[in-house]
């Protein structure tokens, strides 16, 4: 489930679960690799104790979704 969440608010996931939807992947296959994102990326912030700081943008995909984010801005 938090895999899904962070689809929709991490926008390092948002953009990597759009390149696999864009090359055809199926739904399963892209949440799981959401989910990867998510953990590797939770494990590297408590690890090294420092914020998280989103690397990609993508605000093309918050205005197709009707989101606005201030790291986008």
């Amino acid at each position: 489930m938090a895999a899904v969440v962070s689809l929709r608010y991490n926008p390092d996931v948002a953009a990597q679960y759009q390149r696999l939807t864009e090359r055809d992947k199926s739904a399963m296959r892209t949440i799981g690799a959401a989910m990867r994102k998510f953990l590797h990326t939770a494990s590297g912030v408590l690890k090294h104790h420092t914020p998280y700081q989103p690397q990609a943008a993508c605000p093309s995909l918050w205005v197709a979704w009707g989101k606005t984010a201030s790291w986008a801005a």
